[in-house]
């Protein structure tokens, strides 16, 4: 989710066809479960092995992960208004991972690039855990909603500098999910999709195929855009896994009075294949 000028296109991004939404959740303790049969098709197993996951069973941190702390350098590049904690990132019990977005009390020593942090939330990875090449990755989420909001799935790798947004959206435009590429000269491949109702309304599974030729992105098994090989690709090496849930940034702009806090994403479960 590193933020970086647009470059001159330097690939085609192509937008495919449209896909539907799931249907609704219910609702307990303020949390939403997952429906408790699955409406988005596994992967064509004559295609697809999985070779890593997490399901988010049990409680507290998530194993096989790890906190990324702290603003970051410039609040982790673009200018964030939260300090990362693992203690926002915490399994519930149900089978999810909560990320939690809250305000901060005035009295906070958290700082923050741009002075004392107003919010928390958190930033967990794989890197050093696991990370792959290649391959069908997916995230089954609830995602939050309100402006200055930008929860995130994504992957990255820091030398050569690499990262593919599985999905990533802003708040105030809760119909409206994205996936991009990124290197070192900018954002090369970005597409979108409009979903028929809100994201944070339901669960939807956000899904990206990488390898050699190119990107496919999807949401609920319905491939959206790709971005094709070109001279230089920079996506050859092995990138970790990060979800997030930043507060600011110089996309969505700061939270205004009518952001719901606590801001929440709910994960079911992330899942990665490679090639049967």
């Amino acid at each position: 989710m590193r933020w970086t000028a647009v470059a001159p296109a330097a690939v085609a991004v192509v937008a495919l066809g449209a896909g539907g939404g799931t249907g609704a959740s219910a609702v307990a303790g303020g949390q939403a479960a997952p429906p408790a049969a699955e409406r988005v098709a596994s992967p064509d197993v004559q295609r697809w092995k999985k070779v890593w996951g997490d399901e988010f069973d049990g409680t507290g941190f998530p194993e096989g992960w790890k906190s990324a702390e702290g603003n970051g350098d410039n609040g982790w590049s673009h200018e964030s208004l939260h300090y990362n904690l693992a203690r926002n990132a915490q399994r519930n019990g149900a089978g999810q991972l909560v990320i939690t977005a809250d305000r901060e009390p005035a009295s906070t020593t958290l700082q923050c690039f741009n002075g004392p942090c107003r919010y928390t939330s958190a930033r967990i990875q794989t890197k050093g855990v696991f990370e792959q090449k290649y391959g069908r990755f997916e995230a089954r989420m609830k995602l939050p909603v309100g402006k200055g909001i930008w929860p995130a799935f994504w992957m990255q790798r820091s030398d050569p500098y690499g990262e593919i947004d599985v999905v990533e959206t802003v708040g105030h435009r809760p119909e409206i999910v994205y996936g991009a590429a990124h290197a070192s000269f900018g954002v090369w491949g970005r597409g979108q999709k409009e979903l028929p109702e809100s994201f944070g309304d339901d669960y939807h599974v956000y899904g990206a195929e990488w390898n050699q030729d190119k990107i496919v992105w999807s949401v609920d098994s319905a491939p959206y855009a790709e971005a094709r090989l070109f001279f230089g690709w920079p996506l050859g090496e092995p990138l970790y896994l990060i979800l997030n849930v930043q507060v600011g940034g110089i996309w969505p702009g700061p939270p205004d009075a009518g952001t719901p806090f606590p801001a929440r994403m709910l994960v079911d479960w992330v899942r990665v294949y490679e090639p049967a």
